[in-house]
């Protein structure tokens, strides 16, 4: 058997060793340059321990069930597409038990991890560096291991908040105040108790599919600052549980000085009365949280009418949504149908005339997007144009799914699944 045949042997030996030290040692200096906290674009297999050992307990998200870490079955695959936050040394603190799986117990010695330092090491010292480095899926709210060679810098896009349908007036005003508050590192007019005051907190009110998650989106590009996603459906119902979830969300948005958008809010919001006590605590403990942020936090609801009256002293500003119009409804088929024609292989053949008439359904912008997307992937399966026939079918589908939920009897409720297959393999 030749010696390259074996699973490990000298560099020296390879045949294309110079080739391979080289690739070895730019890895490796990207490596390094990510070390600390850096916001990066990631797109490809990333590495975690797997959904079916974890459980959301009072401690904050995306936490180990000690009971399961002996088993050696946990290491998973999974998508990420998008922003990740690159925090090594926070992952270390937060899942040590993690970092023992991952690298592997004879390898890791316990510790914080330190940043390194390039002037440090040496070349043989630089080959060694891991292919992988640790942090945080901004999409999906997993911590993970993610490689080196997938991780690219990130491109802000300003130009997200064009394609928010509101008055062009709120448009400036809105990017003016988040650029001024962006770039605000102290300023005398604060509270006058120390630490209040010193965010800049947004309530976005409307109907679902109006714009109000591309509004964040939006102002997280302005700001240039990652945006951090959470509902409250994930914090649970009870006092304690939510503090303590929202206390952890917020450590974390502050610690990478992130936009939080805090989805369906409603439950947090709700006007207090003599009749819910464990309700009324929740509330009080959101208006504390609100009051000591420093960093930028939006609120989306869709019942502006049943929040309580002490937020209004909290918020900054407000933006109401209304469904969209027939104009509004053909610049949202007008910029998906142009973000599809960027795919590669993709035609799009859809006169302005012929967004007028995709305008006439009754849709909110979620599900013209949710349509594009399905009726780009048949056109890149099929490998035809993108046209209004193809679109009106896409919509028919979609409309088809909607009465059939509806009249679904609660008995039936819970029966559908869908099996989540991981396929490929985990670059390194």
């Amino acid at each position: 058997m030749a010696i390259q045949e074996l699973p490990l042997y000298p560099l020296n030996l390879h045949p294309n060793c110079d080739g391979v030290r080289e690739q070895l040692l730019q890895r490796a200096e990207r490596a390094l340059c990510l070390s600390g906290r850096h916001i990066q674009n990631y797109y490809g297999h990333a590495l975690r321990c797997s959904q079916d050992i974890r459980k959301f307990n009072e401690s904050g998200r995306d936490r180990h069930n000690g009971d399961a870490l002996e088993h050696n079955q946990d290491i998973r695959k999974f998508n990420s597409n998008g922003r990740v936050m690159i925090d090594s040394v926070l992952y270390n603190k937060l899942h040590a038990d993690d970092l023992e799986r991952l690298i592997g117990k004879q390898d890791y010695s316990g510790g914080y991890f330190e940043p390194l330092r390039e002037d440090t090491l040496d070349e043989d010292q630089k080959l060694t560096i891991n292919s992988t480095v640790y942090g945080y899926c901004l999409r999906n709210n997993i911590w993970g291991a993610f490689a080196v060679s997938r991780l690219s810098d990130v491109t802000w896009d300003t130009s997200i908040l064009d394609s928010v349908e509101i008055d062009p007036v709120r448009k400036d005003f809105l990017q003016t105040l988040v650029e001024s508050h962006a770039a605000l590192k102290a300023d005398s007019f604060d509270d006058i108790v120390r630490e209040k005051g010193k965010g800049l907190v947004g309530l976005l009110c409307g109907p679902p599919g109006v714009g109000k998650t591309l509004t964040a989106e939006a102002v997280a590009e302005v700001a240039k600052r990652p945006l951090m996603v959470i509902s409250s459906g994930e914090m649970g119902s009870h006092v304690v549980t939510v503090e303590k979830c929202l206390k952890a969300e917020i450590e974390l948005a502050e610690a990478w000085n992130a936009v939080l958008l805090l989805d369906e809010a409603d439950v947090f919001m709700v006007e207090r009365d003599d009749d819910h006590i464990e309700r009324n605590a929740i509330t009080s403990v959101f208006l504390r949280v609100l009051e000591y942020y420093h960093g930028i936090i939006l609120l989306t609801t869709n019942r502006l009418k049943s929040i309580d009256s002490a937020f209004q002293s909290r918020i900054h500003f407000c933006f109401h949504y209304d469904d969209l119009d027939l104009r509004a409804k053909a610049q949202v088929w007008k910029t998906f149908l142009t973000k599809a024609e960027a795919t590669e292989g993709i035609k799009v053949d859809v006169t302005d005339e012929q967004r007028q008439t995709l305008a006439l359904h009754d849709l909110n912008g979620r599900q013209i997007k949710n349509i594009v997307s399905i009726a780009r992937l048949y056109a890149l399966q099929t490998k035809q144009p993108v046209t209004l026939e193809l679109v009106q079918m896409a919509t028919g589908f979609s409309r088809f799914a909607i009465p059939t939920l509806k009249r679904k009897r609660p008995a039936e409720e819970g029966q559908l699944s869908i099996k989540r297959q991981d396929d490929g393999d985990f670059p390194v």
